[in-house]
């Protein structure tokens, strides 16, 4: 049931669910569609209703047209799916939308912020309502693939602001060697959704944004090991062929490396006297005779 506010916008077009998605829409279309003498005002502190009251309502006409546009707005289920708290989300479908229609409006003049102002851009467009609901639903769609880039990409997250901060410059170090001219104007992105966004101005294709993922998590991983602190140092020793053959045999079986059987057995004699105590008394013995 829609709630009544009784006052005299209501009477001149009617009482609906989303009264802040109304006026903020019939606010800047009527100073989009109806006066369009310049920028858009801000809406107004307070009393909004009453000022948009006073706007239309001496005229009929516009009143009917207000009613019809406003039948022509795309359901709230329709955009159930464009979260709040997805700051994401919003920036790229608020791109994503801008880029994919022709929009006499651009979203850097509404006076809103977030979902809003992604619905906003939604609401103003001013095509018949199915061919919009057509577009929407192809919207949904781009979206999920894109979801499935980005989770690609969570390797860069990390709890430890550090080491994602270091993440964030080897994916820098990529965009200044590959895109420079891209990257002036840019600081070194904070944040994985800064990184997220700045890709999606590049509009990548899917080849270039798998070259990416690629490049970076080698480069990432080359870090990794240059940094690792280590205990080990090359030996470099001469084996005969049966011995070589022996240790393959071993390697196999065991489905180890050739590295880590030579340790195994080097440690457990070293801790067992397992076999070379024997081995060189019977070698002993055998140089008695």
């Amino acid at each position: 049931m829609v709630a009544s506010r009784g006052d005299r916008l209501e009477k001149l077009i009617g009482s609906h669910n989303e009264s802040i998605r109304i006026q903020s829409w019939l606010w800047h279309w009527l100073h989009t569609s109806i006066n369009n003498s310049g920028p858009i005002p801000p809406l107004p502190s307070s009393q909004v209703r009453d000022q948009l009251a006073y706007i239309i309502h001496d005229n009929p006409t516009l009143q009917g047209l207000v009613r019809e546009q406003i039948g022509n707005l795309v359901p709230a289920g329709d955009l159930n799916w464009m979260k709040r708290d997805n700051d994401r989300q919003t920036e790229w479908l608020i791109s994503t939308f801008t880029r994919g229609i022709q929009h006499n409006i651009h979203a850097h003049e509404l006076h809103a912020s977030g979902r809003e102002k992604l619905v906003l851009l939604v609401d103003l467009w001013e095509i018949p309502r199915n061919l919009k609901l057509d577009y929407i639903k192809k919207l949904k769609r781009n979206w999920k693939l894109q979801e499935t880039l980005d989770k690609e990409l969570s390797w860069f997250e990390d709890e430890n602001k550090i080491t994602a901060s270091k993440k964030l410059e080897v994916a820098w170090d990529y965009f200044v060697k590959n895109h420079n001219f891209n990257t002036f104007g840019t600081p070194l992105f904070s944040s994985q959704n800064e990184m997220l966004s700045f890709i999606d101005k590049l509009e990548f294709s899917n080849e270039q944004k798998e070259l990416f993922i690629i490049k970076t998590r080698n480069k990432w991983t080359q870090l990794k090991s240059r940094n690792k602190p280590t205990t080990k140092t090359q030996t470099n020793i001469l084996l005969s062929k049966k011995t070589k053959a022996n240790l393959s045999e071993l390697r196999e079986k065991h489905e180890l490396s050739a590295t880590k059987v030579i340790e195994l057995l080097i440690n457990q004699e070293a801790e067992h006297s397992l076999y070379l105590p024997r081995i060189m008394s019977a070698i002993k013995k055998l140089d008695e005779l």
